[in-house]
């Protein structure tokens, strides 16, 4: 089967070339692929137009002229021949079999795969992501739900939701898995670990540059699906919403980290709206002891106390405080 490899960059120029070689190192399948500038200032156009002479006719070049890498994405997705689409960061890689393992486990009517992936940061131990069997769950927590490269795609199942949304800075898998769900296109989970996400500092990732922003994107997404699985899958949501309020509860901690003052306002919201709870019996994403601390306390009070004890306490309660 053809598949078409997507490379959106900008300002990449320390990890493209590492990206390109592992797409052009992939077996077993019909490749292409197409790299997408997006407007860098650096030396990535340059790497970009060395792999096309590397590689004449298997490799092509355009620009994204809209900044932003949904937009560069679906630039690409326009260009795409191939029937599957695979998408990889240009500071990401994946092993040679790893599209061609997926190829060859799906069924015939699959429109798109969910697979596993390495998280592998410099001078840690790495982590493996494995994906939830329910989407649904893994979409809501953990980033269970594949991610970017270790997901594949058929170039149908894009067009069907009408690609990436070009609005958004950051949160773009989410919300891309989120809307493939809601059409009810059919996934497989592949859980095998081919896909390697890889960690580093740069001054370009929208995560680490606007943490709040993207806290409360990563919050209005985890709204947005409790309210579709409320009203579209009732007898679902009756069964599992401890664990999704549960999932929120959790981002507004992490917002509370970054902002306590727009943790407490969107804790506020999501309450008067009947959207929160903090009586979560059957969950087990939050510990007991929090939920407890939260109904004696509150949630704006026990959050403050772990903001503050956080700079004094042993490295093992705080992480106990974070769970």
């Amino acid at each position: 089967m053809s598949v078409t490899a997507i490379i959106p960059a900008y300002n990449a120029e320390l990890t493209l070339t590492r990206s390109v070689d592992s797409l052009l190192a992939v077996t077993g399948c019909e490749l292409d692929i197409i790299l997408v500038d997006n407007n860098s200032e650096d030396k990535t156009l340059n790497i970009m137009k060395s792999s096309v002479a590397k590689a004449p006719g298997k490799v092509k070049l355009f620009k994204s002229v809209i900044q932003g890498v949904c937009a560069a994405r679906n630039l690409g997705l326009q260009h795409a021949g191939g029937r599957w689409i695979q998408f990889l960061d240009a500071d990401d890689t994946i092993a040679p079999d790893k599209i061609s393992h997926q190829l060859e486990k799906i069924d015939s009517d699959t429109k798109w795969v969910i697979g596993g992936y390495r998280i592998v940061s410099p001078g840690q131990e790495d982590v493996d992501n494995i994906p939830h069997e329910d989407p649904w769950k893994g979409l809501v927590y953990q980033y269970r739900i594949g991610c970017t490269h270790a997901n594949l795609y058929r170039k149908t199942a894009l067009e069907t939701i009408g690609g990436w949304d070009e609005s958004l800075p950051d949160n773009t898998d989410p919300n891309l898995h989120f809307e493939l769900l809601k059409a009810g296109l059919k996934y497989q989970v592949i859980p095998e670990i081919l896909s390697f996400y890889h960690q580093h500092p740069s001054p370009h990732r929208l995560s680490k540059k606007a943490p709040i922003a993207s806290n409360l994107r990563r919050i209005d997404l985890l709204e947005r699906v409790n309210d579709y699985l409320c009203e579209h899958r009732p007898d679902y949501w009756s069964t599992n919403q401890d664990y999704f309020l549960a999932a929120l509860l959790r981002a507004l901690r992490i917002l509370a980290t970054h902002d306590l003052n727009a943790a407490s306002l969107q804790f506020e919201h999501l309450q008067q709206a009947g959207k929160i709870s903090i009586n979560l019996p059957n969950q087990s994403i939050i510990s007991k002891k929090i939920l407890s601390a939260y109904r004696i306390a509150g949630f704006i009070a026990v959050e403050r106390l772990r903001l503050v004890a956080a700079n004094v306490l042993p490295s093992g309660v705080k992480e106990w405080l974070k769970r």
